[in-house]
């Protein structure tokens, strides 16, 4: 488990950017699947299918996001001084004095 997770934290993934991530995960469920596929907007849809359907079977949803925020150089003036564009949301009071 820390390794696959290891993986997806270090894998690259901003918003818009997420086939790197997605393709781990794919792997990673797919042997446990009977129904997967990515939709228009990039979401990867798994789906398990129950043993026994009846009418008491419940259903449940697990979701989570495969993106990360991230920032891209919009600009390098004369003097070295560099700005930054966000991908995705990020939160500016967050981002002053931290490293990038």
């Amino acid at each position: 488990m820390k390794k696959l997770l290891q993986q997806l934290t270090e894998t690259f993934g901003p918003s818009g950017y997420e086939a790197n991530v997605r393709a781990i995960v794919q792997a990673e469920v797919e042997s446990q699947a009977d129904e997967m596929r990515v939709d228009a907007l990039g979401n990867l849809i798994v789906r398990k299918r129950p043993i026994n359907l009846g009418k008491d079977t419940k259903k449940i949803m697990i979701a989570a996001h495969m993106d990360e925020i991230g920032i891209i150089v919009s600009h390098v003036d004369e003097n070295g001084f560099v700005r930054f564009s966000s991908i995705g949301g990020v939160f500016s009071k967050y981002i002053l004095g931290s490293r990038v």
